[in-house]
């Protein structure tokens, strides 16, 4: 899993590594994006702050999509502006989640998205 958050986020990388997940830190869009292409046959999954500095949150969403049709990409904002999450969702994130949210939410949110089956 890739989580492209601010290096502050120090507690969700230890949530979710004893969670058993394996976490690769970006601290702005354009370490995100190389990352991203660094590592992309092993991520699963990609938690998108959207508040992150160098890049635009629809440059990076798109150039990892767009490298990657099948990406799973969560983006996360403090913004509660139903626009915002509305765009977001149909500039290709996977899912949404707002700030604040628990430590149950987003370990549920992520086990669902990687561990859910794809119907034939």
């Amino acid at each position: 899993m890739a989580c492209i958050l601010p290096p502050s986020a120090m507690r969700l990388q230890v949530m979710l590594g004893e969670s058993g997940y394996n976490v690769i830190m970006s601290g702005d869009g354009r370490e995100a994006i190389q990352r991203y292409m660094e590592n992309r046959s092993e991520i699963g999954l990609v938690l998108l702050d959207m508040g992150l500095p160098e890049m635009s949150r629809e440059d990076v969403l798109s150039r990892i999509v767009g490298s990657n049709p099948e990406a799973k990409v969560v983006a996360v904002s403090g913004s509660i502006e139903r626009e915002v999450k509305v765009h977001v969702l149909s500039i290709c994130a996977t899912d949404y989640l707002g700030k604040p949210y628990l430590a149950k939410e987003l370990l549920w949110k992520v086990d669902n998205l990687l561990h859910r089956e794809v119907s034939t």
